[in-house]
């Protein structure tokens, strides 16, 4: 696979964060005020170059990409369902609830 494909798939799975991520570094010097993206871009904070969202009483929570919250998931079914599980089923499931969640946050 070309290092250019890969470079270009990862800065499309980060879409969603790049807005984000370029308000809260370079705040309103682009001279646009945009009301929703400040209320938007007031609940994260950048450490280094990850994207985290604050919440009133929550820790904070590290932003992932599409492709990395996928992982996880496939990751935490595995290991809290194991092989006792049909997984297509369980898996379906908890992804519909995660898919559910992830536009909430959006």
């Amino acid at each position: 696979m070309d290092c250019n494909t890969t470079k270009g798939v990862a800065q499309e799975d980060k879409e969603w964060m790049a807005p984000i991520m370029q308000f809260i570094q370079n705040g309103d010097k682009s001279g646009d005020d945009d009301p929703i993206m400040r209320k938007k871009a007031f609940r994260f904070m950048l450490i280094g170059e990850e994207l985290y969202r604050q919440g009133f009483s929550n820790p904070l929570l590290k932003c992932v990409t599409n492709r990395q919250a996928q992982y996880i998931i496939e990751e935490l079914h595995t290991r809290i369902c194991g092989l006792h599980s049909r997984p297509t089923f369980k898996l379906s499931i908890l992804l519909a609830d995660c898919e559910r969640r992830l536009r909430q946050v959006r």
